[in-house]
């Protein structure tokens, strides 16, 4: 009798036992299944950008504006990389063949600040090179200018359809990144168009390489 009870009650743990085990090992697949699909989902919110690059013929025009100050535009030429035009005299005008416009808006952080860009459009034949060269100087010494500031956005297109180019302008000195170079160089300064895409969402910007050469 006592050995029958002894069988009985062993066979009762380890059948306790054996349900414990699976209900631990319930848990642990319940908690992965979980702990996996949270995972899933916070990637498909907040995905990871990557980042690709494609060699293209050709883009669209970007706007490079130019706050000369008191310097005075001698030169504004479209060229390619192996044709390196000659800077021209102080007194002298050359012929330009760039497309510009000039803008007066005021500041987008103060608006008692008046300013005035020039506005040309840019290269688009990436495969040749094209460059666009500027030649700046100041009427008041005849030397080079000390520093000028410039911008570069997206489309030039989108100045010229706009029908409020200040209010443009404006928007452009926000969201875009101001630079300067020196005068008294050749300064180069590489583009490149770089879109970044994300959920229903595309930004446009030119990353810059600047370059000077006495």
């Amino acid at each position: 009798m006592a050995v029958g009870f002894n069988k009985a009650c062993l066979k009762n743990v380890f059948t306790v036992i054996l349900v414990l085990i699976y209900l631990l090992l319930t848990t642990v697949a319940v908690f992965l299944a979980y702990q996996t699909i949270s995972d899933f989902m916070e990637k498909l919110n907040h995905p990871v950008m990557s980042v690709s690059y494609k060699e293209v013929e050709e883009f669209a025009a970007p706007g490079i504006a130019l706050y000369p100050g008191k310097a005075q535009l001698l030169s504004c030429k479209h060229h390619y990389h192996d044709n390196i035009p000659p800077l021209v005299a102080l007194d002298i005008l050359e012929e330009r063949n760039c497309i510009k416009e000039e803008v007066i808006y005021h500041g987008p952080y103060s608006n008692q600040t008046q300013k005035r860009a020039i506005v040309v459009r840019g290269p688009t034949d990436v495969r040749n090179r094209e460059l666009l060269f500027l030649q700046f100087s100041r009427n008041e010494t005849e030397e080079d200018f000390s520093a000028i500031s410039y911008m570069i956005f997206a489309k030039f297109s989108d100045m010229l359809e706009s029908s409020d180019k200040a209010a443009f302008m404006m928007d452009c000195e926000r969201n875009y990144s101001m630079w300067t170079f020196s005068g008294g160089f050749r300064t180069w300064v590489k583009m490149s168009l770089v879109k970044t895409s994300g959920r229903g969402d595309e930004s446009v910007e030119f990353r810059q390489e600047v370059i000077y050469y006495l």
